[in-house]
């Protein structure tokens, strides 16, 4: 409820995405600021130093999942090019956000095809509150991801 309250003096009643809602808002993906940011910092700098990457935990999930090992080696790089931005107050769509997988922009697969129109008819603050899509208001997806952006590794 908490959610729903901070956002109705910026977005009214739920959130939408930007030039497309009822509203015709310009498009924002601010960056996290603030508490939350000390707190995203303080985990991105446990995971570094805990050395979670070397741990036998990782190493096994890795030895047994060849796709992994692809990407495993990536991973503390992507983590240093991660940009912190601030989930509920942006109305970029999930789209925009590069928030779909590979699979989802590369195949060709009817489930595919509408994967990405979904993800380009939902707004990132959907994720947190309310918000009005191409068929009226929809409910939070409950989903709770971290208001940041990973750049393609």
């Amino acid at each position: 409820m908490l959610l729903r309250l901070y956002m109705l003096p910026v977005r009214g009643p739920c959130c939408e995405i930007a030039g497309v809602g009822p509203h015709h808002l310009p498009g924002a993906q601010p960056l996290l600021v603030g508490n939350a940011y000390g707190y995203y910092l303080s985990a991105v700098s446990s995971w570094e130093a805990g050395n979670y990457l070397a741990s036998d935990g990782c190493t096994e999930l890795v030895k047994n999942n060849p796709t992994l090992g692809l990407v495993f080696p990536q991973l503390g790089s992507a983590l240093a090019r991660q940009i912190a931005y601030d989930g509920l107050n942006t109305n970029i769509s999930w789209y925009d956000a590069g928030m779909l997988t590979s699979w989802g922009l590369n195949s060709s697969s009817y489930e595919s095809q509408k994967l990405v129109k979904v993800f380009k008819g939902t707004p990132v603050c959907g994720h947190f509150t309310d918000y009005i899509g191409v068929g009226g208001r929809q409910l939070a997806t409950g989903k709770v991801a971290a208001a940041s952006q990973l750049y393609s590794m």
